[in-house]
């Protein structure tokens, strides 16, 4: 497997997400991915330069730490806009549900039937052991 294809995942993600996001989140996310995807090249880059050096190891050991501690607020930032984006889609597949709902009541209504009441959110599976 490329080493890579966790971040493709990642930004193949992002994207499906930026659909539903608003302008402001989408274009600040845009900048986190660059930001990213810059600080990721520029230690991969390094990461290389380890194999000239004779400890390639503790030169390796060393640019991971300092990419590990450079990494850790850019995508702590990614994922709380991924999250938000998340909260944002519920939001609205929620606000669809309830249109739903009302509009069948309405028919139901309409027709001269006996109102039936859906339930608001779905069951909750009993626990398993």
């Amino acid at each position: 497997m490329n080493p890579r294809t966790p971040f493709l995942w990642t930004c193949l993600f992002g994207a499906v997400l930026a659909a539903w996001a608003s302008p402001e989140t989408d274009a600040e996310l845009a900048q986190v991915k660059a930001q990213r995807s810059l600080l990721e090249a520029q230690y991969d880059d390094q990461a290389r330069a380890c194999y000239q050096k004779l400890n390639v190891n503790d030169c390796k050991r060393e640019v991971q730490l300092n990419r590990s501690e450079a990494l850790r607020p850019v995508i702590q930032r990614q994922r709380e806009l991924e999250a938000e984006m998340r909260k944002q889609k519920a939001d609205e597949q929620r606000a669809k549900a309830q249109e739903r709902r009302e509009a069948h009541e309405r028919r139901l209504q309409e027709r001269g039937g006996s109102s039936v009441t859906l339930p608001m959110a779905p069951p909750v599976a009993p626990r398993q052991p």
